[in-house]
């Protein structure tokens, strides 16, 4: 693939609309020769392909990765050869495919808009694919800032647009979000940031006298001076570190999210009976059928909410635009609870706090999948509850890195002391492997958020950035790997 050579159930990762060049070559088990005038067809799920021969027994051909062929996720495929002299042989693997990330252009600005006390500001930005600069149409794009949420509409293919109203006697420099969330699972969700600086307006004042004017220009430039430092950090500085604290965020978020999930359970909504559920407190290891019975209520509590579409103001959020029928959130103080209702199956999640905008995008992209993927299971179901404990976990893992809440250790096979010598380490990286070495003589720590809470460091977005990266460099790995 791509001209590196996989075996058999080999995972190959690959984007939406990405073009996988495929080479193949069959052999003889008996006089081990290469084998021509043979047929190799590409085949899925929904698409098949003929794969022509070529010079050298080889079989080329390439495929894209279109949304028509394939789905997010793990997809399963094979090669199948076929020649009248022999047996017909197939070679299996799969195609991990994920979603393109979106380039997010603003229009009229670029990291900052200067506005006057009072203003009507406009946010302008244009979505457009990485590769083929394509326009993004039909997404849904929300803004939240210190005073307030809103959203920005589609004025044309591609261009969405809002205008806010500042709030008066407001003055000072404002960071706005923008949560990007596009149609369909082709693109990824997507945060955006940038500041507002609002200032004092500029009034023409009267003509003065010439000797008048030429003093007030020299007391003008001795405060510029003065004031010089103070206007370079209000209006280069602070946007700046504005912008790096909301990049750091967004890298971050999705560690939030896991940290956040206490419990998931789907629900089978005809006859209210949990077909899966998993969590991740104590309660599940020792009192297991006390957790059935909360989960029950939970659902319970659920039903009323979705099929009443009750409001009371300080326990349930009703949340649209997400793409499922209904999305509810219950407040009951000690916990949360998000709740995604599509047809046949309900999701429950039990959370800390208050669920993320991301996190009920993944919500709502995971409920969708289960509904697609187990739809034969739930209208042919016998009551026994084996298969679905097998599939939903599949399905969970394309959309929550759940793995993040089991325990990790150090790799055995990374020499640390060489990466400390040759500085390959950030200093909150270096505290991260510290208080793991600490933590456990076996270099194993039971729970990444363990982490977060020892390192002493006030923004602790910075520790999970670190630890995010010793797992991407595989430093830190699951201990079941």
């Amino acid at each position: 693939i791509n001209s590196h050579q996989i075996n058999e159930n080999a995972l190959v990762e690959a984007t939406f609309n990405e073009v996988l060049n495929i080479s193949a070559r069959a052999i003889s088990n008996i006089d081990q020769e290469y084998l021509s005038s043979g047929a190799i067809t590409y085949i899925s799920d929904d698409y098949e392909k003929n794969i022509p021969e070529n010079i050298d027994f080889w079989y080329n051909a390439s495929i894209i990765c279109s949304p028509d062929n394939f789905s997010l996720g793990i997809n399963l495929v094979y090669l199948k050869f076929e020649h009248a002299n022999y047996r017909t042989a197939t070679f299996a693997f799969q195609i991990l495919v994920n979603q393109i990330e979106i380039n997010v252009e603003p229009v009229s600005f670029k990291d900052s808009i200067n506005a006057e006390i009072g203003d009507t500001i406009n946010i302008q930005i244009e979505l457009l694919d990485p590769k083929t600069n394509v326009s993004i149409e039909n997404a849904s794009v929300k803004y939240s800032w210190e005073y307030g949420l809103g959203t920005l509409n589609e004025t044309s293919l591609g261009i969405y647009k809002a205008q806010v109203e500042l709030p008066e006697n407001l003055e000072g420099t404002y960071s706005f979000d923008l949560i990007i969330t596009p149609d369909g699972s082709t693109y990824q969700t997507t945060q955006y940031s940038f500041v507002v600086v609002i200032g004092e307006p500029i009034v023409d004042e009267p003509r003065l006298p010439n000797y008048l004017l030429l003093i007030i220009i020299g007391v003008l430039i001795i405060v510029a001076s003065a004031l010089g430092a103070l206007s370079l950090r209000t209006y280069v500085y602070l946007p700046r570190k504005r912008k790096r604290e909301a990049e750091l965020f967004s890298k971050t978020q999705r560690f939030k999210d896991l940290n956040n999930i206490q419990a998931i359970v789907v629900v089978h909504k005809l006859s209210g009976i949990p077909i899966y559920s998993r969590s991740y407190s104590i309660l599940e290891k020792h009192k297991k059928e006390l957790f059935s019975g909360f989960i029950q209520a939970i659902t319970m509590i659920g039903e009323e909410f979705v099929e009443k579409e009750v409001e009371e103001p300080e326990s349930t959020d009703k949340e649209e635009g997400f793409g499922v029928e209904k999305m509810i959130e219950l407040d009951f103080k000690q916990f949360y609870c998000l709740i995604a209702d599509i047809e046949n199956i309900r999701a429950v999640f039990i959370l800390t706090e208050r669920s993320s905008e991301r996190l009920k995008s993944q919500v709502s992209h995971l409920i969708l999948a289960l509904n697609l993927k187990l739809s034969n299971e739930l209208e042919n179901w016998d009551g026994s509850l084996d298969e679905f404990e097998i599939l939903v976990p599949e399905i969970l893992n394309e959309y929550f890195e759940l793995y993040y809440k089991d325990s990790f250790k150090l790799a055995d096979d990374v020499n640390l002391i060489r990466l400390k010598k040759e500085k390959k380490l950030s200093k909150m990286e270096m505290r991260v492997i510290n208080v793991i070495q600490s933590m456990a003589t076996d270099n194993t720590i039971a729970n990444l958020n363990s982490i977060v809470e020892l390192v002493h460091e006030e923004n602790k977005n910075l520790i999970i950035e670190a630890i995010e990266s010793l797992i991407k460099r595989k430093i830190i790995i699951p201990l079941n790997n």
